[in-house]
């Protein structure tokens, strides 16, 4: 059922509904300022920060490839454009593990065999500039908003070479990385819970442009230098299904 409910094109439908919504909104807002007055939360962030964790879900042809839902955290930061304006313009980092595959492989140093832990990760780097505009009204205390971001998603695999003497040093190649363009919409709220510190829930889908990346074989032969070799470079666009919660700090 929740599935259904958070299906990609049903999210896409919701968020072009929101975004004519946001704009009917915006505008009845600029033509009379009243309704900032019953909401008065507002004039006190002027600035905020917030540290959420959620999950991300690829989506589209990015689903075919990578199945699971992934957990996801992030960073973001707004500022009002202008006093008492329900208009914030910020900035978002996020990162996520993709999929990972470890293994315990043999290697000879100095003549000697050592059993080292070997473990490939495809990971997704993300960073966006957003804008975000609050709904002139409020449910009990929540506040509502919507946003609208674009930036880059950085796709990128590792490989960490660990031996089993922790005195040894470790070793992390950098097999594959690649950037594309990100641009989606959102929707979430704002708990006050303290003075000037809030819950924040939301849900975003973010579009990608397609680019290369290490995905997991459908078949994995036995390793015999690295885990890399579990995975294959795939192809495909890079949409993006996410909902997080935090907290958020408001000065």
């Amino acid at each position: 059922m929740i599935k259904r409910i958070l299906s990609p094109k049903i999210v896409k439908i919701g968020l072009t509904l929101l975004l004519a919504t946001t704009i009917h909104s915006f505008v009845s807002a600029q033509a009379g300022e009243d309704s900032l007055k019953v909401n008065g939360s507002q004039n006190a962030k002027v600035y905020m920060v917030s540290a959420a964790i959620g999950g991300l879900q690829p989506s589209g042809a990015f689903k075919k490839k990578i199945q699971d839902m992934q957990t996801q955290f992030n960073l973001s930061g707004f500022g009002q454009v202008k006093a008492e304006s329900p208009l914030f313009a910020g900035f978002e980092l996020g990162y996520s593990n993709l999929q990972r595959y470890g293994t315990t492989l043999p290697f000879i140093v100095d003549g000697i065999t050592e059993d080292w832990s070997v473990e490939t990760k495809s990971q997704i780097l993300y960073m966006e500039i957003s804008t975000r505009y609050y709904f002139p009204f409020k449910i009990y205390t929540l506040d509502f908003f919507s946003e609208f971001g674009i930036g880059t998603n950085i796709l990128f695999t590792t490989t960490a070479f660990t031996p089993p003497n922790s005195e040894e040093a470790s070793e992390t190649d950098t097999d594959k990385s690649s950037v594309t363009l990100r641009y989606g919409a959102g929707l979430g709220f704002h708990l006050p819970i303290y003075e000037m510190i809030y819950i924040q829930g939301r849900v975003n889908y973010a579009g990608g442009l397609s680019t290369q990346y290490y995905g997991l074989k459908d078949r994995i032969e036995p390793i015999v230098d690295s885990t890399i070799e579990a995975f294959e470079l795939q192809k495909s666009t890079t949409d993006i299904l996410k909902w997080d919660i935090g907290l958020t700090f408001a000065f």
